[in-house]
């Protein structure tokens, strides 16, 4: 039952993922061009912040290289995702960037041992907001 407590920063990482998932909709119904733009760099920039995170914290090398590794590929496809107007690559990317951010949450320390410290409401925001972007373009991407 450890898997299902959410704590105060839980709490606040969740209630911050929904209401940015709240602004991203918005943005995207007044103006889709505008949000997959900013989409697509925020999930470049979202590969940055895993890289600072990675490189600030008391991680061994062998984790540092992993994390580096999903960073650019995260940053790449965000670049990707822009340069090519790709729903398909924004997709990619938000999937694996949230899934990679779960990770690093203290109730899944057991299962992984992740030594990358990120603020504790980081990972819990990262999944949720990401797997809703991610949704909505999978979504969006087979209406039409």
């Amino acid at each position: 039952m450890k898997l299902l407590y959410l704590s105060d920063n839980d709490t606040t990482g969740l209630a911050g993922a929904i209401l940015f998932f709240v602004i991203f909709v918005f943005i995207q119904k007044s103006n889709s061009r505008l949000g997959f733009y900013l989409s697509s760099c925020i999930l470049a920039l979202c590969g940055g912040l895993t890289i600072g995170f990675s490189y600030n914290s008391y991680g061994t090398f062998n984790e540092k290289m992993i994390d580096t590794i999903i960073a650019n590929i995260v940053f790449l496809l965000g670049v990707k995702a822009l340069y090519h107007s790709s729903k398909k690559n924004l997709v990619q990317g938000y999937l694996i960037h949230g899934a990679w951010d779960i990770v690093h949450h203290s109730f899944l320390y057991g299962l992984f041992d992740t030594r990358t410290q990120t603020p504790s409401w980081y990972p819990l925001f990262c999944f949720v907001y990401d797997f809703a972007v991610a949704a909505y373009y999978y979504f969006d991407h087979h209406r039409k």
